[in-house]
């Protein structure tokens, strides 16, 4: 297995069962984590999780079976220099979003990375999040959590995808925009080869 095509994925959801499928299907090997271990297990077996419907995400996903691996959080940070993470940020009363679960994910994956000899590893975002969260809050967050520097070890980069449910396989393989925030170049370079 090369290494270099290996990624992390966190959040086995709608959207992100669909983009492990895709990525996959592009050569990836996706190590994949979600707290719902049915969702895991399903995607493992190269099904689509219960409640998720998408045209050809099935195919997609028993034909790439193979190349989609359960993992804990160390073993992310382990086998892989970069993760996605898609999880859940419900809306609040205030209209922000919720970004706990985003923290949840962040914390443990932050924790391995402290423990970790790698010298630089990359998060990138694309659950949906309110302006200015990521550098007011989960930057410092990953920063406390991994005893790491922002942009010195490790980089952030935020790529929500505008999908619409019951298209998402087809939308993620020929998106009308793509939308990249980064604050390194390399980074950001990095995320749009993907």
């Amino acid at each position: 297995m090369n290494k270099k095509n290996n990624i992390g994925f966190v959040g086995l959801g709608k959207l992100g069962s669909c983009m492990v499928a895709c990525l996959a299907d592009a050569d990836f090997n996706l190590f994949v984590h979600d707290i719902n271990a049915d969702n895991v297990i399903d995607i493992i077996k190269g099904v689509p999780p219960k409640g998720v419907r998408e045209p050809n995400l099935p195919e997609l996903l028993f034909e790439n079976r193979n190349r989609i691996h359960d993992a804990t959080c160390k073993t992310i940070i382990e086998e892989t220099s970069s993760c996605f993470i898609c999880v859940l940020t419900p809306s609040k009363i205030d209209s922000s979003f919720s970004i706990k679960h985003l923290k949840d994910s962040l914390k443990d994956l932050s924790v391995e990375l402290k423990n970790s000899k790698k010298k630089y590893y990359n998060f990138f975002i694309i659950s949906t999040v309110s302006p200015g969260a990521i550098e007011l809050e989960l930057i410092p967050f990953i920063e406390k959590h991994s005893g790491r520097t922002f942009n010195q070890d490790f980089g952030l980069c935020y790529t929500p995808w505008f999908i619409a449910l019951g298209t998402t396989v087809n939308d993620f393989k020929n998106p009308n925009l793509i939308t990249i925030g980064s604050n390194k170049k390399e980074d950001g370079d990095l995320l749009e080869s993907m």
